[in-house]
């Protein structure tokens, strides 16, 4: 999906995300990977595959079957949730009903990516979504009462075929700019934000990818002004850039068995 203004279906008042706004004040957010999609399941399988013919054995034929479904590349772009990922949404949604994680963090705000898997899983794991552009309030009657805003962003679609492309990456680095120019014009202070690994690992400048359904926690400034700032996750020293600090793994989806594979090739 290429670049655009943030789409917020519930405030039509929104300045463009492109000018940069004055300085807000700090805010805590909360950063949610949706759930395993079909993409990445058959990305999965594709990995099997390779694995298996390095070991000399025939790779099952629900690894080449879904590593041929790749072929279809628009399908992968804005692929749904797989059947695992739909039993990590229900397994973290527990975790997060547990931890009464949207009234202890004070989440006023929910942003979400575009795309269907992204909007699946917050519906899923925090009770609400924004309605669809073409449609009316589909959902609205199924978001938590005492939740306040929650808005989609066009911004924070995942990194674009486009993007991946030599010499584009710019491309990707100046919509994240967009969205964190948005991000500071919001008068909310704490906001969950429900997305994709590829995006949050450019933003953050990791050199890993979040886990599916996994909450992460970090500080966000008031502007870009300040030095980088490290973080210590799982033993390695990570640098974030501004306005970015104090990154935090929160809830981590408890593992899940795949569907049971079929018997090998041959």
């Amino acid at each position: 999906m290429p670049a655009s203004a943030p789409a917020d279906n519930h405030n039509n008042n929104n300045k463009d995300a492109t000018v940069t706004p004055p300085p807000g004040l700090p805010k805590t957010v909360y950063l949610i990977r949706h759930a395993e999609s079909e993409e990445n399941r058959r990305i999965g399988s594709v990995k099997n595959v390779f694995t298996s013919l390095r070991s000399f054995s025939f790779p099952s034929r629900l690894d080449v079957g879904a590593s041929l479904e790749l072929v279809n590349v628009a399908a992968q772009i804005d692929s749904p949730v797989s059947y695992l990922g739909k039993a990590q949404i229900a397994t973290m949604a527990q975790q997060l009903k547990q931890a009464d994680f949207v009234k202890l963090s004070d989440i006023q705000l929910v942003l979400h990516s575009p795309l269907e898997r992204a909007r699946q899983t917050c519906l899923g794991l925090l009770g609400c979504v924004a309605p669809l552009k073409a449609t009316t309030d589909q959902h609205h009657d199924e978001a938590i009462p005492d939740l306040p805003r929650v808005a989609q962003v066009d911004l924070l679609a995942e990194k674009t075929p486009s993007e991946w492309v030599p010499g584009n990456a710019g491309a990707l680095t100046a919509r994240v700019q967009a969205f964190q120019d948005y991000l500071r014009a919001q008068p909310e202070t704490s906001v969950a934000v429900v997305g994709h690994s590829q995006y949050f690992k450019h933003m953050l400048g990791l050199d890993f990818k979040f886990a599916n359904c996994d909450v992460w926690k970090v500080e966000f400034a008031a502007d870009d002004r300040g030095p980088p700032a490290t973080v210590l996750v799982d033993g390695t020293t990570y640098t974030l850039p501004p306005p970015w600090s104090n990154l935090q793994r929160l809830y981590v989806s408890d593992p899940i068995p795949p569907p049971a594979k079929e018997h090998a090739m041959g």
